[in-house]
């Protein structure tokens, strides 16, 4: 199990201001808990910190080199990464950056992510953002990630005229980095790579209000970055321990103080992840798990022991590679080569023969359990069958 924080998505926050609020005593407030605020970013999920170096000073914010790499630090300590964002223009309409990524295409410069930024008093509508976040996805192919995004919780001067996309308020502003959030991770061919706040220490559109607290868009990225919640008991850590799909029904069977019968722990395959939730370093045995692809057709299941097939410990993966239903293994160290990109069976003969063996003993074990392999069923599925009838009576 790895942290959420170390998935490829930036939760991103700009943190320049953060140091400076900091080293002027200022204290903030996470349910009534006074914590740093790269902590309360880092308790509700944001995994990225941005700082920016301007080529031209900014009065109201330090840019020496000790500030800079001090805000650097902070964000490593907190375990997030850190964005250096270097501002070469304060001008928002600089003419040298229309055509910028046109003319990196025609000149064949290389570079990994486009950055855009997006406010709904500057560059349009939700709709705009989509619409140019797909343009850029398939113009250039490039993953994406808008670096500065706001919103005020209290009414600013820019929507006097027209009403603004959500209210001005603490629940707006929530609404608001949700919104922009769904359409970053809708674009095309899974390019939208993450969002960054700007500026969650400013006053009006800050993540604290007057007194410090933290407003509701603190909790936005819990949703994808923390799936369970267990307060006063979970906390954040990485657990280097093999689990899977199996193991959720006796979790919460055993997080529900529930009372399994000897006939119901028969079948169950897996393992409560319990005690890794309550401490990361609870003992937990090395185990062999195994994935079969399971279609083949009828009466053919001998011919497709290794079609679709794998099996793997803590550290090893062995994977069937062959289309055709042949034994053809590849074994992967996943601790070195997260990746498996390099195959290593040769290397390490003897732990690809015991995983080998496993498998076969697995395959042994579950063909008393086909007893459907030559059953006719019925000339419709039923399933689809309901489906028509429920949808608009059969096709």
């Amino acid at each position: 199990m790895s942290l959420p924080y170390e998935n490829d998505y930036a939760f991103g926050v700009d943190v320049s201001f953060v140091k400076q609020c900091v080293d002027q005593g200022k204290q903030y407030k996470d349910a009534n808990e006074v914590k740093a605020p790269l902590q309360i970013f880092r308790d509700h999920g944001y995994n990225w910190g941005r700082v920016h170096l301007c080529n031209e000073p900014v009065r109201r914010l330090p840019q020496t080199l000790e500030y800079v790499v001090g805000s650097g630090q902070a964000i490593k300590r907190h375990n997030m990464r850190f964005l250096l964002d270097l501002m070469f223009s304060n001008g928002w309409a600089n003419p040298i950056t229309q055509g910028f990524f046109d003319k990196m295409k025609e000149y064949h410069v290389e570079y990994d992510v486009i950055g855009l930024s997006f406010y709904p008093w500057s560059h349009g509508t939700l709709l705009d953002l989509r619409d140019n976040l797909k343009f850029t996805a398939l113009r250039y192919g490039k993953e994406i990630i808008v670096v500065e995004t706001g919103y005020y919780f209290q009414p600013s001067r820019y929507f006097r005229d027209l009403g603004p996309p959500f209210p001005e308020t603490a629940d707006g502003q929530r609404q608001w980095l949700e919104a922009v959030n769904e359409i970053v991770l809708d674009t095309p061919n899974g390019l939208g790579k993450g969002i960054f706040w700007w500026e969650p220490m400013m006053a009006g559109r800050g993540y604290f209000d007057r007194d410090g607290r933290v407003l509701p868009i603190i909790h936005v990225f819990e949703k994808y970055t923390l799936p369970m919640r267990w307060p006063g008991t979970l906390q954040p850590a990485a657990v280097d321990k093999l689990a899977a799909h199996i193991d959720v029904f006796p979790t919460l069977a055993e997080l529900a103080g529930a009372k399994l019968t000897d006939a119901v722990k028969q079948q169950v395959e897996g393992r409560s992840l319990a005690p890794l939730l309550k401490d990361a370093n609870a003992f937990w045995p090395d185990r062999i798990l195994v994935t079969h692809l399971g279609r083949w057709d009828r009466s053919k299941a001998a011919e497709s022991k290794y079609r679709g097939c794998s099996v793997r410990n803590t550290r090893w993966h062995l994977v069937c590679v062959s289309r055709s239903g042949d034994k053809e293994w590849q074994l992967f160290d996943v601790k070195a080569d997260p990746g498996e990109q390099h195959d290593v069976a040769a290397a390490h003969p003897d732990v690809a023969k015991e995983l080998d063996a496993a498998y076969d003993k697995w395959w042994d074990s579950v063909q008393p359990q086909l007893v459907n392999e030559n059953s006719v069923g019925p000339k419709v599925n039923p399933f689809k069958e309901l489906y028509w009838k429920q949808y608009r009576g059969l096709p």
